[in-house]
């Protein structure tokens, strides 16, 4: 028995479709096989040549319309008789060998120009990455030299740290004193404050001195206007006496001693 079949899809070619068939019909012991990629009107296609027993070829149909490969897209399956010459399986598979081969040698040469162009850039590689080493030393070497720096630093700062806490004691001890300080300004304000109110009892006392002051002048005021009026009546009075004296005469004046001299003497 003999069939062609035909399978379209948008995604035939490259996917190992021939090599999947082919070795279902090893499988099945079908002796005459060939599969071929072609274009046809929807595109890509695989068409089949198979010669064998029916029973056998009836389930080549089967798997042929039922199972793909993983990443084939298949559109339509067409199975039509055919009564032309079919190469044995032995035959095609040294003939897939020889196409794949024929696909293989100039990737073969491309890989191998490829690969002179990695040993190249390796090399170049090898080359930079030896450059890097030596400066990776150098850094290494001036990292070490930080590193004693740093060493010289971290003990630097754990004696400002030491000075730190000496100075930290210190501003407590004068926390302490400015506290006895605090508590000194208190009790004279305490101080201030009763000496304010002693002061304000003083004013009150001075308030009432000045008071007493100014009556004592009123009085004084009083006195020496009544003194004023006893002079100007002794005034008058002396008047009055030397009147007296100039009407007596000397005589009398002499024997009263307003003379200044005694009664009876030349």
């Amino acid at each position: 028995m003999k069939l062609e079949i035909a399978i379209a899809g948008p995604r035939v070619h490259d996917v190992g479709y021939r090599y999947f068939l082919m070795s279902h019909a090893m499988s099945l012991r079908i002796r005459r096989f060939e599969a071929h990629n072609m274009e046809g009107d929807c595109g890509e296609e695989v068409l089949i040549l198979v010669d064998g027993g029916e029973r056998e070829i009836e389930a080549f149909r089967a798997l042929a319309e039922t199972k793909r490969p993983e990443r084939a897209e298949v559109s339509n399956v067409v199975v039509r008789d055919y009564d032309g010459d079919v190469m044995k399986i032995g035959e095609y598979a040294q003939f897939c060998t020889t196409v794949q081969l024929n696909k293989a040698i100039p990737l073969l040469l491309s890989m191998n120009e490829k690969m002179s162009i990695v040993v190249e850039k390796q090399e170049q590689t090898i080359s930079e990455i030896r450059v890097v080493g030596q400066k990776q030393d150098q850094t290494i070497s001036e990292i070490q030299g930080l590193a004693g720096k740093q060493d010289q630093t971290i003990s630097e700062i754990q004696g400002l740290a030491g000075k730190q806490d000496q100075t930290i004691s210190e501003i407590r001890g004068l926390a302490g004193k400015q506290d006895q300080t605090i508590s000194e300004i208190r009790g004279l304000a305490g101080k201030q404050d009763q000496t304010i109110s002693e002061i304000r009892g003083l004013a009150g006392k001075q308030d009432q001195t000045i008071s007493e002051i100014q009556g004592l002048a009123g009085k004084q005021d009083q006195t020496i206007s009544e003194i004023r009026g006893l002079a100007g009546k002794h005034d008058q009075t002396i008047s009055e006496i030397r009147g007296l004296a100039g009407k007596a005469g000397p005589d009398h004046i002499g024997d009263s001693g307003l003379t200044g001299r005694p009664g009876g003497e030349e």
